[in-house]
């Protein structure tokens, strides 16, 4: 297996990421004599899937070639014909794949198809390669199986912990760098959320733009929890074209209409709008993976219902003092239920630092949504 070829499929994959969901974000490579000789990643609804893209791109002999695909090949009649029907056709001889698709209309047919036909199916990844594939898909697994989105927090603080002064200012607390890459993270997602505080007090777009500061059209989604209907009709949040979905308990309170504004009412929890409530209702729109840019309120909120699966420190080595933190009380008691991350990664960004990391499985949705 030539890890060149399989470096170019995740990355294709990677590519795609923000843009395709409901689908999960796939890339795709086809080799023959140890040569690329076409690729493919996943288009929108109802475009391709990657493994069509690449075998209807391809201007060379494909029989008898091989295929690598971060997920098993969709074997099933939806939007889409199946792509095993594409690539038996096709006369691939072989598919190299890291791991099953894990919609129970799939998880494992795909295989079992390309079997049958007579092609050679090969799984020998290395675990850093299967957790990678895994990784790529974590939004649309999480939607599979628990019917709720996938949630990131992005946090920047000081060294100390503080996201603002006590006069709650906070521009800028990180580095250019930090808050460049912080913007990059947005457009690997569906959607960005953020609370009506924020709003008010940072006015922030929420876009990702180009190296010319060109707006990408990513995220596609804006969602903003506004429980009171205090959203004003020129935020900045509406200056672009993507959708903006507002959450509130009182839809009669938002008194204007855009084009680029959705508005839903869900329930009242304490003077708050309804976290489960929101959360299936942006599943069921396809919003799979959702990152969040918020401040103390939403982020406590967050992850004490046990809806926080990743977490972003932006951390600047700075000191603020006070107690303008990210994370308000949680109810923790003992060290013993304090929150602990696993799969931790660190990155430079200039003087500051990036760490992320995925909430344990004892303190995640996983356990008790």
């Amino acid at each position: 297996m030539n890890d060149q070829f399989i470096e170019r499929a995740f990355l294709l994959a990677e590519e795609s990421l923000g843009q395709v969901s409901p689908r999960p974000s796939v890339g795709a490579v086809i080799i023959k004599d140890n040569k690329l000789i076409s690729e493919g990643k996943t288009d929108p609804q109802p475009g391709n899937h990657a493994e069509v893209n690449a075998i209807n791109k391809c201007n060379e002999d494909i029989v008898n070639s091989t295929l690598i695909c971060t997920l098993e090949p969709h074997s099933y009649h939806g939007v889409s014909p199946p792509c095993t029907e594409a690539i038996i056709k096709s006369g691939i001889k072989k598919v190299i794949c890291p791991i099953e698709d894990p919609n129970p209309k799939v998880s494992g047919n795909g295989f079992r198809q390309l079997i049958h036909a007579g092609i050679e199916i090969e799984r020998n990844f290395s675990k850093k390669h299967i957790k990678r594939a895994k990784k790529i898909i974590e939004g649309f697994e999480k939607s599979l199986v628990h019917k709720i989105p996938f949630i990131s927090l992005k946090i920047a603080s000081s060294i100390d912990g503080k996201i603002s002064t006590n006069s709650n200012q906070s521009k800028w607390i990180t580095s250019e760098k930090s808050r460049n890459y912080g913007r990059l993270l947005r457009s690997k997602y569906d959607a960005v959320m953020t609370g009506i505080n924020t709003i008010e007090s940072d006015n922030p777009q929420l876009t990702f733009r180009d190296k010319n500061d060109n707006n990408t059209g990513y995220p596609r989604h804006k969602i903003v929890l506004d429980s009171n209907g205090k959203i004003n009709q020129d935020a900045k949040i509406f200056d672009s074209k993507e959708k903006t979905i507002v959450f509130t308990t009182d839809k009669n309170k938002i008194n204007f209409k855009k084009n680029n504004l959705e508005i839903f009412e869900v329930g009242n929890i304490d003077g708050r709008t309804n976290l489960s409530e929101i959360m299936k209702i942006l599943n069921n729109l396809g919003i799979h993976k959702i990152l969040v840019e918020s401040g103390n309120i939403l982020n406590t909120e967050l992850i004490k219902k046990n809806f926080v699966d990743k977490v972003y420190f932006f951390i600047s080595p700075k000191i603020i003092g006070g107690d303008k933190t990210s994370v308000g009380d949680i109810g923790i008691q003992n060290i013993k239920d304090i929150i602990m991350l696993r799969d931790l990664e660190y990155k430079y960004l200039d003087e500051d630092i990036l760490l992320s990391g995925y909430i344990k499985e004892k303190n995640n949705v996983f356990r008790n949504n």
